[in-house]
């Protein structure tokens, strides 16, 4: 069972937008909210979720809820391909004259 949220009156939905552009300025610095993709759109969101409305955090950033679901699960899982990138980069440095072919092959 959820529980309703009581109503704000304008004032207050005022105030926390505004407080919240002036958070969201700080955050991003040089950047403005265009020059971001959904991971970093998500992010942001994930980062902002307990001083403000998901609703409101949604309609300021410009990401759907569907789309901040998908990214955050994306973001959790990590990268599946994190364990072969490293063994690529230690072997460059020890090996810099293989090719991939030959790295996974080679007996260490």
């Amino acid at each position: 069972m959820s529980k309703k949220l009581p109503k704000h009156n304008g004032l207050a939905q005022d105030r926390a937008l505004i407080s919240l552009e002036k958070k969201l300025g700080v955050l991003l610095k040089d950047k403005t909210l265009d020059s971001l993709n959904n991971t970093q759109r998500a992010a942001l969101v994930y980062k902002l979720r307990h001083a403000y409305r998901l609703t409101l955090l949604f309609k300021v950033v410009g990401i759907k809820p569907s789309t901040y679901y998908y990214q955050l699960g994306v973001i959790k899982r990590g990268d599946k391909y994190e364990t072969i990138k490293k063994e690529i980069l230690n072997s460059r440095n020890s090996i810099p004259y293989f090719s991939i072919k030959k790295i996974f092959c080679y007996e260490y």
